[in-house]
C-alpha cells in the first residue's frame, strides 16, 4: 500500500478470509478483514455522524482501499470476531510490507476444487439497507433476538424539523452547533417523539 489518501496511512493489516481464501473456484466476492487505527471514541463519533446523515469516514476508507472494485467485501476491525465465528483469515499485508510481499501472499493461496462458496449471512430484513454499517456480531444478535420474538423494532421516518419544546431546543443548542449532524439528528428524534408516535 502506498499510503496515499486521508485514511490509508491508518491501515495496519489486511487479511483475506472466506471462500476465496479457502481456494474456491467460484466466489461471490472477496472478503477482506482490514485492521486500522481507530480509537473507541472516534468510532462512536464516526458512527453517530453517519447515522445523522453526515460524512461516512469508513466509506471513504473503503473507497481508498478498493477504488471501483465492487467485488471486494471489506470488514473493518472485526478480525477477532471473525476468528470467534470460525473463520481462518490469512494475512496478506502488514504495515511495512512491500507490494511484492503482498502479491506473494496472495499467490500462495492454494486452489481447492472441493471448496464451496460460503453461505451468505442471514440478517433480519430491517437491517438490509444498513447491514454493512453495523458490526457482524451486533447484527447477528439483533437478528436472533428479533426472530426469537424477544425484541420488537420497526423502521420509522424521522421528520426533518426541529423540536417544539423550548427546553429541548435550548439544551440542544447548548450541546451542538447548528452545523453539527448530531444537532439535526437530535431534533428529528425529539420532533418524532413529540408527535406521540
Amino acid at each position: 500500500m502506498g499510503g496515499e489518501g486521508r485514511y490509508l496511512p491508518r491501515v495496519r493489516e489486511v487479511w483475506i478470509f472466506g471462500s476465496y481464501a479457502r481456494g474456491a473456484l467460484e466466489v461471490g466476492d472477496i472478503d477482506l478483514a482490514v485492521e486500522f487505527d481507530q480509537t473507541k471514541d472516534e468510532a462512536g463519533r464516526w458512527f453517530a455522524t453517519l447515522m445523522a446523515g453526515g460524512f461516512d469516514h469508513l466509506g471513504a476508507l473503503r473507497r481508498e482501499l478498493r477504488g471501483n472494485q465492487r467485488a471486494l467485501e471489506i470488514h473493518f476491525n472485526e478480525l477477532d470476531d471473525l476468528r470467534k465465528e470460525g473463520f481462518e483469515p490469512r494475512l496478506l499485508w502488514r504495515r511495512g510490507d512491500s507490494f511484492e510481499e503482498a502479491r506473494a501472499q496472495l499467490a500462495a493461496l492454494a486452489v481447492d476444487a472441493t471448496a464451496q462458496r460460503a453461505a451468505r449471512e442471514t440478517v433480519h430484513p430491517l437491517l438490509t439497507d444498513v447491514e454493512k454499517l453495523i458490526p457482524r456480531p451486533a447484527r447477528q444478535e439483533f437478528s436472533l433476538l428479533m426472530w426469537a420474538g424477544w425484541l420488537e423494532a420497526k423502521l420509522v421516518e424521522l421528520p426533518p424539523r426541529q423540536a417544539t419544546s423550548a427546553l429541548t431546543r435550548r439544551r440542544f443548542a447548548e450541546q451542538w452547533s447548528e452545523s453539527n449532524p448530531r444537532f439535526r439528528a437530535a431534533h428529528a428524534v425529539a420532533s418524532y417523539l413529540e408527535g406521540g408516535r
